[in-house]
């Protein structure tokens, strides 16, 4: 049986395979860098692109290769089904998809919501999954709360939620950094005001870079601000409701999660499957940046083809394991996976342990 490491092995084999035989990067052939795709974003086009990663099976069975095209045709496509063959000879386990659509929501995808829609539009507490945003962001999601080194308390969400994808924010003078909006401008009649100032911006990793491993962005709550904590909030649907989240495990336990589930501002509470994980990277379209490829993403399935885990809107939501109720990810972005003939969304997510280190920030424990 086929381990986790193994898998991970078998990753990394497969994407230098790529690589050297079918981009012929490093042999002088193509003008493609030796340091991979994402170095050279500039110069693939779609039908080069492939991304690599861990699939992960049903409960009890044993990791595989996971393999992400953009289109059923052109050279990655044809070198995912030659992998997938091979690893099959090799009785490994492989997980071929084609996904189109990645990107990270804009301003024009994220509809308005409203109090029947499962979460309090303002006022006190905060609780995880409520609207929040930059005044110059798409709507998105409260992910969670975290403590600063110097014992303050914020909250963290995507970068691309909290800080534009970092077009035009200033964090290097604290008293004139953004400050953060709850609800969203999408989500007030009328005009933000002072009463929907919830935090100040703090720190986030941009995305003008072509390639990042985290979409992520904190703030520090003002003092007036109360919250509820890392627990699962009492809104509709919610399972273990006012039970805490756990902060993020060992990287290697995430492969053991299956059904997970997070609390959004457009969807509420859901569950999902995760699917594979730990990709080399996934090309995802951000509004006035272009394709930004994302490393270690995580990739959550809806249980049915009805019922999406996220929308536009849940981006920065918190992803956790829904037995042990422990975080590992937030909700980045997604694309449209036609599985059998029937369309169904896979939701693309970054690491939240990663992007707490990246901020210099603890999950705060309830």
């Amino acid at each position: 049986m086929i381990s986790f490491e193994d898998a991970i092995k078998l990753r990394d084999e497969t994407k230098i395979r790529y690589l050297r035989d079918y981009l012929k990067v490093g042999d002088g052939e193509t003008n493609f860098v030796a340091f991979g795709m994402a170095q050279a974003a500039d110069y693939a086009p779609p039908e080069l692109r492939l991304a690599i990663g861990v699939a992960f099976g049903d409960d009890g069975s044993p990791p595989g290769l996971a393999l992400r095209t953009s289109r059923r045709e052109g050279t990655a496509y044809r070198a995912a089904m030659k992998f997938a063959e091979s690893a099959a000879k090799r009785g490994y386990r492989a997980d071929v998809r084609t996904v189109s659509g990645l990107a990270v929501p804009a301003h024009s995808d994220v509809p308005p919501v409203g109090p029947q829609d499962g979460f309090p539009l303002g006022g006190d507490p905060l609780m995880l999954g409520v609207s929040i945003a930059h005044p110059k962001s798409p709507a998105g999601s409260l992910g969670g709360f975290v403590r600063f080194p110097h014992g303050g308390e914020g909250i963290i969400s995507a970068c691309h939620v909290l800080a534009n994808s970092g077009r035009g924010v200033d964090v290097g003078a604290p008293d004139k950094a953004p400050m953060i909006y709850h609800p969203a401008s999408a989500d007030v009649p009328g005009r933000l005001t002072s009463r929907n100032q919830i935090a100040r911006l703090q720190n986030f990793v941009t995305l003008d870079a072509s390639t990042v491993e985290v979409d992520a962005a904190v703030a520090e709550l003002l003092p007036n601000r109360r919250h509820i904590g890392n627990v699962i909030p009492k809104i509709r649907g919610a399972e273990e409701a006012g039970k805490p989240i756990l902060k993020p495990p060992q990287t290697k336990a995430i492969h053991e999660f299956r059904s997970v589930a997070k609390v959004g501002r457009k969807t509420g509470y859901t569950k999902g499957k995760l699917s594979a994980g730990f990709f080399d990277e996934i090309g995802l379209q951000v509004p006035g940046q272009g394709i930004v490829y994302y490393s270690r993403l995580f990739e959550v399935e809806s249980v049915d083809a009805s019922t999406p885990f996220a929308e536009a809107g849940d981006s920065g939501a918190t992803v956790f394991d829904a037995p042990t109720r422990t975080a590992f990810a937030l909700v980045v972005g997604g694309g449209i996976w036609n599985d059998g003939g029937q369309s169904r969304m896979l939701v693309y997510c970054c690491s939240l342990a990663a992007a707490l280190e990246a901020l210099g920030v603890e999950w705060l424990e309830t």
